[in-house]
């Protein structure tokens, strides 16, 4: 972002991004996989795509698809609070969010959204990648999370790297 790109923080979503945010939350909270295929864009996110690992034997992968995250035994339980929105242009926003897992550490969230081009202002926000790292004091952030509209890969910091 540089200086000279008109931004502004909007707590009350005049844009419509945190609505946006909102529908995430709920079907990630609910398993709704076909909520969630439609909130993202079908857009490769390239952190996760050069990440992403198949085996060539097995065609096992280190990607968890969206029928997999959102499953009743693998579904996030948490709650969300403080969440905010940078608006980037009309039609380009990041979300952010403290998110409360019931197991685990408090993780910062933050979405990358994106209007239709034509849209204007009146176009549904859709969610281009999501990423959440532990955020706490004391909690040293060992896994990062990275979705976009193919699932979820955690990152997981190597423990002797920082030697």
């Amino acid at each position: 972002l540089s200086s000279t790109e008109q931004c502004f923080a909007l707590a009350d979503d005049r844009c419509g991004a945190l609505e946006a945010q909102r529908r995430f939350y709920d079907a990630l909270s609910s398993g709704d996989v076909t909520k969630m295929q439609r909130i993202f864009e079908s857009r490769d996110d390239a952190e996760l795509s050069a990440a992403l690992q198949v085996d060539e034997q097995s065609a096992a992968s280190n990607l968890s698809d969206w029928n997999t995250v959102l499953s009743r035994e693998n579904r996030p339980q948490l709650l969300i609070a403080s969440n905010d929105c940078v608006l980037l242009s009309k039609n380009s926003a990041i979300t952010s969010c403290i998110e409360f897992p019931v197991l685990g550490p408090t993780l910062l969230a933050t979405q990358i959204w994106e209007r239709g081009l034509g849209e204007g202002e009146t176009g549904d926000w859709r969610l281009l990648s999501h990423r959440s790292i532990p955020y706490a004091s004391q909690v040293e952030a060992r896994v990062a999370l990275r979705c976009d509209h193919r699932g979820c890969i955690a990152f997981g910091k190597q423990l002797d790297a920082m030697r």
